[in-house]
């Protein structure tokens, strides 16, 4: 896995510009091999995506964006620690909040594109860990592209 950093360009930042001074804190923390301070400032960065993905009406795609990488980024830090089933937890968190979203029929630009780029990172994680039940069981329901019309 590699880490996904700061490089989602999103404007304007609005909400999220605290969320990208957290990724970047974190990213750097991470590549000094500070596995704790990195995880603290994903898991700021996290709850920042997930309060407004909670409490805002029109979804955007940096939003979807910032929520993916914000849990992508605490997996690498597990990997890394190797907590294998933490890890698998934040990478199956947002391809279950995605499927939902996708289910809703909730209106976000390229919805599936972010819908498929996880399922990627997590089935490459099942191919180098193994999957497990719960990873079988979200594979098995695979994004149609249908859904979003």
């Amino acid at each position: 896995m590699t880490i996904l950093s700061e490089q989602t360009q999103c404007q304007p930042y609005g909400a999220l510009s605290p969320w990208q001074e957290k990724i970047i804190k974190g990213n750097q923390a991470f590549q000094q091999g500070q596995l704790s301070a990195a995880k603290h400032y994903y898991q700021q960065a996290l709850a920042i995506t997930q309060w407004v993905l909670d409490n805002t009406a029109a979804l955007s795609e940096c939003m979807l964006s910032a929520f993916v990488i914000s849990h992508h980024n605490l997996a690498d830090c597990y990997c890394a620690e190797h907590n294998i089933e933490a890890a698998r937890a934040h990478l199956c968190q947002p391809y279950q909040r995605l499927n939902q979203l996708a289910e809703q029929q909730i209106a976000v630009p390229n919805l599936y594109l972010h819908q498929q780029r996880a399922r990627i990172e997590l089935m490459q994680f099942c191919q180098h860990y193994g999957p497990d039940n719960q990873t079988n069981q979200l594979l098995k329901q695979p994004a149609s592209p249908q859904r979003y019309h």
